[in-house]
């Protein structure tokens, strides 16, 4: 069996799925449809899954380096992407369309995301995302 071996660190990792963030909230206000909304989401609820992840594995990578505290501060400085995906996924399978709306505007108001809204020219395909929350989320 042979190594896999990553092409993007974390940074490039999180700066990516930031900007499909900020793409995917900014053409929420022009959906029209509730399983569109659902779609762009779940989209969004993945997105943060993977920004959560690349947080856990960079600061694991500073544990072992015993950077304990570097380790706990970047954690500090991205907790919010924690919450907001619990409230997300919540809001999801409730399928709750005013607490989602809720949640993006929190999130709109993320400097971080504020910053991936100017950044991304083309459109972003959400479909399927609900099917792979689905089974990501249960």
């Amino acid at each position: 069996m042979s190594r896999i071996i990553k092409t993007q660190n974390g940074y490039q990792i999180r700066e990516k799925a930031l900007k499909l963030i900020g793409k995917a909230i900014s053409e929420s206000e022009y959906v029209n449809n509730n399983e569109s909304y659902i779609e762009l989401a779940s989209f969004i609820a993945l997105s943060l899954d993977e920004i959560e992840n690349s947080i856990r594995e960079t600061t694991a990578a500073w544990e072992k380096r015993d950077y304990w505290v570097k380790a706990d501060q970047f954690r500090a400085e991205w907790s919010w992407v924690g919450q907001a995906k619990d409230q997300l996924v919540r809001a999801i399978k409730q399928k709750d369309l005013q607490k989602i709306g809720e949640v993006f505007e929190a999130l709109r108001k993320n400097r971080k995301i504020l910053e991936g809204m100017v950044k991304v020219r083309k459109g972003v395909d959400y479909s399927g995302s609900y099917n792979r929350f689905r089974n990501r989320f249960g």
